[in-house]
């Protein structure tokens, strides 16, 4: 008879004490998320998302005027037209992967 121990395999991949922040491209804009999920930007409060409460997310200026990207890590999570006051959720979001950072 097989114990949970035998039974499952574990991984020899080491797991980090604390995840490491992220670093943005010095022409981001970078922002931390409060405990509500929000952030201000340009004078605006603006909602993320809860989970990234503590979080710092860069805001990367698009080719047109007024519209920017919300991204955490490499990953484009929102486009933010302050031209409209709107934000707008990107899906899919491995298929959006910035080539703007490394990180």
């Amino acid at each position: 008879m097989q114990t949970p121990a035998t039974r499952y395999r574990m991984s020899q991949r080491s797991v980090p004490e604390a995840i490491v922040p992220p670093e943005y491209e010095p022409q981001a804009e970078v922002r931390k998320v409060d405990q509500s999920g929000c952030f201000v930007f340009k004078g605006r409060t603006l909602r993320a998302y809860k989970a990234l409460a503590g979080k710092q997310l860069a805001l990367r200026a698009t080719s047109q005027d007024g519209l920017f990207e919300l991204c955490y890590r490499r990953y484009i999570l929102a486009q933010i037209d302050l031209r409209q006051d709107d934000v707008k959720t990107v899906h899919h979001v491995p298929e959006h992967v910035s080539t703007l950072s490394s990180v």
